[in-house]
């Protein structure tokens, strides 16, 4: 069946059938993990507070990448 008839059936685009998402870096996955340990550990801090750990932790991000 073409690709365009199981879109159909699916109720999705076809463009969203062959999008492929770009792969985390490790750099990335390292500064996702220490947040989560951050906010497992503080979960009333807020992005303004786990971007002073990370940058006392030697990650330099800012504070919208945390957000994101």
């Amino acid at each position: 069946m073409p690709v365009l008839h199981q879109c159909r059936l699916l109720g999705i685009s076809r463009s969203s059938a062959y999008y492929e998402p770009a792969p985390f870096s490790a750099e990335q996955l390292e500064i996702m993990r220490r947040i989560d340990q951050i906010h497992l550990k503080h979960p009333f801090y807020g992005s303004r507070k786990i971007t002073l750990e990370l940058c006392a932790s030697g990650f330099h991000v800012n504070r919208k990448r945390v957000q994101r």
